[in-house]
């Protein structure tokens, strides 16, 4: 790759995904010469992307503001790779600097703005390059951007500078002596990359264990750690970073002893960590600009952090062999039912899903994990969520070849685990929230055509009985029903999970848990019921409510009625409103609902 001053960037090669490269993707863990495969293609995109952001920056010479010419960084950059291209590849695949290329290229096209100046942004380019040429150490004179008080060298450390304004300007200088700063009127020069009172670098953790060596950095300054904006650093105190060294020596061990073929994965794609503060909503994290790289919250133990660390990387797997094969001709519209989601979604992330949480089966299986409770709930709930998603991508329309493989190979991983026996109390919950989730998914997203529904309607108030043909097909709109989020779910979950923060919740009179999921939860299905028709006559449109009773019903064993509820709740509560806006009068729910339900198991004769 010619630079503009005859430098070169080491040529491109042209990549071809081997099959066999695709089958060991398609069966989970990937041998090590396999995945290097796909990094190689990964780093060669990388260095695309930085082209391209080049090629635009020259038809846009203002965007770099007061900062070096790029054109000067990029001469400096192939200087650096030629005399150490390990080095200037680690640099360059390091995850924050995929965030970053889409990112400020996408910028320069127009298509997202920031109250960040431009060039500050543009200029992460200088930091790539005076990090390299650093880690080299060849002579450079960059001038780089300041961002929130500090100069960040990726895979090196932060230079601190006084204040914390949102961007400014540093010239660094770099010979024998060291590197030398000058930010206004302060110079200082910086002798070695140990911390210091301006410098802080980098961190890294390294684990030893039986499959391997683990070297990852937790990032916790560089701007574009969590693959976003440029965000302030957030220094992790020694407390904090011994806590995240230790869990990491522990989880590390326990991939090696219980996954050594994910271990093997992790040891070589494992780049970078970013940890978070605790964040319910967040597990794990990661980007498809930003291979080998994870954001992830902290974890009660090493077991959920080693789930997590493996789970996240099939998706950054996944996301580069999707820059190589096509799994579908087209990728449609997000209207497919993913069971670990609220949202419709495309159908290539209901491949991810199958994907990264077919790792969690697999890895919730092994006998010295499921000594942990959470292991045994998590291995029952995965591979029933999956079990439903590869009967779905079966039916996407447009499976290429390879994609077909890859679902086939999914379902033989999935029928590994299928004879795994599953605690009768732990199945039952898993039964019971998945009936829940996709019954209110339905119920939030299907939209019934209004002409069925009258007809419906007209059948059922004139006493004629209905066939499944009579249904139609519900068009799938995102948030067609408001429905709020289930106490349900939560409570079942407490149940097995924390059974003593279940008790708290149960037994508290202050409790904002409505009462009708709390003797749900303790099983007294018929007064559930009772109160869940409580609910729906003060409040019709009360979406947890009639999922609560079609639930209520199931439990009781009343099957008409609960297939009206859960089958086809949009059909059933369109009905309701239908007739009583027909009428004046609401009709008993727990009668229209079996009708419904009888209909759906009926044909035409």
């Amino acid at each position: 790759m010619p630079s503009e001053s005859g430098g070169r960037l080491k040529t491109l090669r042209r990549h071809q995904l081997p099959v066999e490269v695709f089958a060991d993707a398609c069966h989970g863990a990937m041998p090590r010469e396999s995945l290097a495969v796909i990094r190689a293609t990964q780093y060669s995109r990388r260095k695309l992307l930085l082209r391209t952001l080049l090629d635009l920056l020259r038809e846009a010479p203002g965007a770099q503001g007061p900062l070096t010419d790029p054109v000067v960084a990029w001469r400096i950059l192939a200087t650096a790779e030629e005399r150490d291209p390990e080095a200037a590849e680690d640099v360059l695949m390091y995850p924050t600097a995929g965030g970053w290329v889409i990112r400020t290229t996408r910028r320069l096209l127009g298509a997202i703005s920031s109250d960040i100046p431009l060039w500050a942004e543009v200029g992460y380019l200088h930091s790539l390059v005076a990090a390299a040429a650093f880690r080299v150490a060849i002579p450079f004179s960059l001038r780089l951007p300041v961002l929130f008080g500090s100069v960040n060298l990726p895979t090196v450390g932060q230079i601190r500078l006084p204040g914390s304004f949102p961007a400014g300007i540093v010239d660094l200088e770099h010979d024998q002596h060291g590197l030398h700063v000058r930010a206004g009127s302060r110079e200082f020069t910086l002798r070695s990359a140990e911390e210091t009172a301006v410098f802080l670098p980098t961190r890294s953790h390294t684990s030893v264990s039986g499959a391997g060596v683990l070297r990852v950095r937790l990032e916790d300054t560089d701007p574009y750690r969590e693959f976003s904006a440029p965000r302030p650093p957030r220094r992790l105190d020694s407390a904090g970073f011994a806590e995240w060294n230790k869990l990491l020596a522990e989880a590390w061990e326990l991939v090696g002893a219980t996954q050594p073929a994910y271990a093997g994965e992790l040891s070589l794609a494992l780049a970078m960590l970013t940890p978070t503060d605790a964040d319910p909503r967040l597990f794990a994290a990661s980007s498809s600009a930003a291979f080998g790289g994870m954001i992830v919250s902290p974890k009660r133990s090493a077991t959920l952090l080693a789930e997590a660390m493996v789970h996240e990387l099939q998706h950054s797997k996944l996301n580069a062999l999707l820059e190589l094969v096509r799994l579908i001709g087209d990728p449609g519209e997000a209207t497919w039912y993913a069971p670990w989601r609220d949202d419709p979604r495309p159908a290539i992330a209901l491949f991810h899903g199958i994907y990264a949480f077919g790792s969690t089966v697999e890895f919730n299986r092994d006998r010295r994990i499921t000594a942990e409770r959470s292991a045994r709930f998590l291995f029952a709930l995965r591979r029933d969520q999956i079990r439903q998603s590869i009967a779905a991508a079966r039916q996407v329309p447009g499976l290429t070849g390879p994609g077909t493989q890859f679902v086939e190979a999914a379902a033989s991983r999935l029928a590994r685990a299928e004879g795994e026996p599953v605690d009768p109390a732990l199945a039952e919950v898993v039964a019971l929230l998945t009936l829940d989730h996709r019954a209110c998914w339905r119920l939030r997203h299907h939209s019934p055509d209004p002409a069925v529904v009258g007809a419906l309607t007209t059948r059922f108030l004139h006493g004629r009985v209905a066939s499944h043909e009579d249904f139609g097909e519900p068009v799938v709109r995102a948030d067609h029903r408001p429905v709020d989020s289930s106490w349900r779910d939560v409570l079942l979950r407490l149940k097995v999970l924390d059974p003593d923060e279940y008790t708290r919740i149960s037994t508290n009179s202050d409790s904002p848990v409505p009462r009708s999921d709390l003797v749900f939860a303790a099983r007294d299905y018929p007064a559930a019921a009772a109160l869940y028709r409580a609910r729906l006559a003060a409040d019709p449109q009360d979406g947890q409510a009639w999922i609560g009773l079609g639930l209520a019903l199931h439990a009781l064993g009343d099957r008409d009625a609960a297939n009206g509820l859960l089958r086809c709740p949009e059909i059933t509560v369109a009905m309701v409103e239908r007739i009583g806006r027909d009428t004046g009068a609401a009709p008993d729910p727990v009668a229209l609902a079996a009708w419904v339900g009888r209909g759906l198991d009926a044909t035409t004769a």
